[in-house]
């Protein structure tokens, strides 16, 4: 044996203490280097060191690198791959929280395929946190490189740690006897729902995400059997449903584009009303708030709502069902609103100016009973405003639908010409508007003067559509309504703050207020044939559909019968908010009874053995 193979063998044996020391320690200062771009308060980090879930992140850390060294025999390979996915892991979670207020989830891997599309929804601003955070990455890897040289193992070694790690991996993150045996211990319970804000808030962003991976997806009502369904069913049945004469006029819902009342901001003045028509026609309409489920984006959610009566709050945090088809629209006999007007005579057409696939929605329209689906890939050479298809676009095909249709009509529109990003000038046109705010900076300004221009067009068509219906011949009626409030200047909710319109770009710290504020857009139900003003106040989209459907007089299937039930008792359910009928606000379910009702019926629905049927 050489004298170079004999001292390489007694360096192996020999690892000096402070390397064995570093090697252990680099998981919890990568972790909590990590976690400035989670935090609040980057002190905040630190008061976290002895805490289980910290523990938790830690060792998923430690089993990684050692895996990945197992194979490669590399310490510094093993801790570049794990620090480097993770930091581009982080970095993905504070833009998304950054820029929609909302933490990254497991469910936003389903975006993946939509990837060039929000890529052009997206501006990303620069953050130092950011920077430094590489740089600290950059100066742990550095000692790593250095001290790697002396960390080496022979092969049966490492196919022992690689086994042993992978074992200890395994069982603590993806057996059932862990989540209900040992997590708990380290107050890590996934059976139970949550905030998503709140659970990385908490645990931080490894466990975070890992609790909302390993929650159960089909959140399952505790006394859901078919006894708890038949007593439900009596109930239903012994209600006093008010019998109206059945009609069938023309429908048409326009969910229009980040639409609301900017108006009711505080601190902020406007050069001219935004939205004179809306108002104008709310004089001789039914309107309120829609309670929305969403803000800033995912709009899918809100149709998801109104064309199923299903509520989002009785699935786990930050859903998308659309994006999870094989989970969400797994009994293709569920009832929805477009099927109880196929059932009625009607021809049922979606239509939106953007592409097919986004949502998956040349999927999903089908599965929710819409005969027709045309989207942007069906209008060629239509003219663009802003970054997207026009509105007025929108409304010349609506015209063109009425003037050739050979039945009633359910239409579902969906605008997009006011879209994110609202970058300043982004019309080519001067802004009919101007906005002014001692609040706000000049860019600030001019991304709410970009907002404003995209409402006042959807505004205009919303009285070009109007005045056509009403010289129109056949009865019809109009729904309008806005599917989420706008994400200005690329902030998430620090507009807002700036404002003062909420408390804090921390929803963690909101009110039920600050909530209502946020989740609410308005609405209007108008009609060429029976005008009237009535105030119906604040509703969540699954009432609102159902109000509908109750004007028609339309004969329910016994889950939307019990819409008429729920109503009496609440007017909006989502997460953080909860109105009862009176219009007093809570954060929380103030009738379990109902609610726990709503909650039987839609998993009965869904995923149960369809005992109400």
């Amino acid at each position: 044996m050489s004298r170079r193979t004999k001292l390489k063998k007694k360096r192996r044996k020999k690892l000096p203490t402070f390397i064995k020391l570093y090697l252990l320690l680099y998981p919890i200062f990568l972790f909590l280097t990590l976690e400035t771009l989670n935090a609040t308060n980057v002190f905040d980090v630190y008061t976290r060191i002895f805490t289980p879930y910290t523990f938790l992140s830690c060792t998923a850390i430690l089993l990684v690198i050692l895996m990945i060294f197992s194979i490669s025999d590399n310490i510094f390979l093993s801790g570049f791959l794990t620090s480097i996915m993770l930091y581009i892991f982080y970095v993905v979670n504070f833009y998304r929280k950054e820029i929609t207020g909302w933490v990254f989830v497991p469910q936003d891997f389903s975006f993946i395929k939509n990837l060039g599309n929000l890529a052009s929804f997206t501006h990303l601003n620069y953050h130092k946190r950011i920077g430094l955070t590489f740089i600290v990455i950059f100066f742990l890897l550095s000692i790593l490189f250095v001290i790697s040289k002396r960390v080496h193992l022979k092969f049966v070694k490492r196919f022992k740690i690689f086994v042993t790690s992978l074992i200890i991996f395994w069982i603590l993150f993806f057996t059932e006897f862990s989540k209900i045996n040992i997590l708990p211990l380290f107050s890590v319970d996934t059976r139970i729902k949550f905030t998503v804000n709140q659970i990385y808030e908490k645990y931080g962003v490894i466990m975070g995400f890992y609790v909302g991976y390993a929650q159960e997806t089909k959140l399952k009502p505790p006394n859901y059997n078919q006894t708890t369904i038949n007593k439900i069913a009596k109930e239903i049945q012994k209600y006093p449903h008010e019998k109206k004469k059945k009609i069938t006029p023309n429908v048409i819902v326009i969910m229009s584009e980040a639409f609301t009342d900017p108006t009711l901001w505080s601190n902020i003045k406007f050069s001219a009303e935004p939205i004179p028509n809306f108002k104008k026609l709310r004089e001789q309409s039914i309107y309120g708030n829609i309670i929305t489920p969403v803000f800033g984006g995912a709009t899918c959610n809100v149709e998801y709502e109104f064309n199923t009566c299903n509520s989002l709050y009785f699935f786990k945090s930050e859903t998308i069902p659309y994006e999870q088809i094989n989970t969400y629209f797994t009994n293709e006999k569920m009832e929805t609103v477009p099927k109880i007007f196929k059932q009625n005579g009607y021809e049922t057409i979606g239509l939106h100016t953007y592409s097919k696939e986004f949502f998956n929605r040349e999927k999903i329209y089908p599965l929710l009973g819409f005969d027709k689906f045309i989207t942007a890939e069906d209008m060629k050479n239509a003219p663009i405003k802003g970054n997207y298809i026009s509105d007025k676009y929108l409304t010349d095909k609506l015209i063109y639908i009425l003037r050739t249709k050979k039945n009633p009509l359910f239409l579902y529109a969906i605008s997009m010409e006011n879209h994110y990003p609202f970058q300043p000038k982004k019309f080519t046109e001067p802004d009919p508007i101007n906005a002014q705010s001692n609040l706000l900076d000049a860019e600030q300004l001019a991304s709410v003067n970009s907002y404003l221009h995209g409402i006042n067009d959807a505004d205009k068509q919303l009285k070009r559509i109007t005045d056509y219906l009403q010289k129109y011949d056949e009865p019809t009626i109009l729904i309008f309504f806005g599917d989420h409030l706008p994400i200005l200047a690329d902030s998430g909710f620090e507009l807002y703050v700036d404002l003062k319109y909420i408390s804090s770009d921390d929803n963690l710290k909101w009110n039920t207020e600050n909530y209502y504020k946020m989740y609410t857009t308005p609405y209007l139900i108008w009609n060429n044939f029976d005008k009237k003003k009535i105030n119906l106040g604040d509703i969540s989209p699954y009432f609102l559909s159902n109000y509908l459907l109750n004007i028609l007089g339309f004969e329910k299937p016994l889950r939307f019968q019990f819409m008429d039930m729920a109503y009496e008792k609440f007017h909006a359910l989502k997460e953080n908010l909860f109105i009862d009928s009176n219009g007093n606000k809570y954060s929380v379910p103030q009738d379990e009874n109902i609610t726990n009702m709503f909650w039987n019926l839609q998993y009965d629905s869904i995923w149960g053995e369809k005992y109400l049927n």
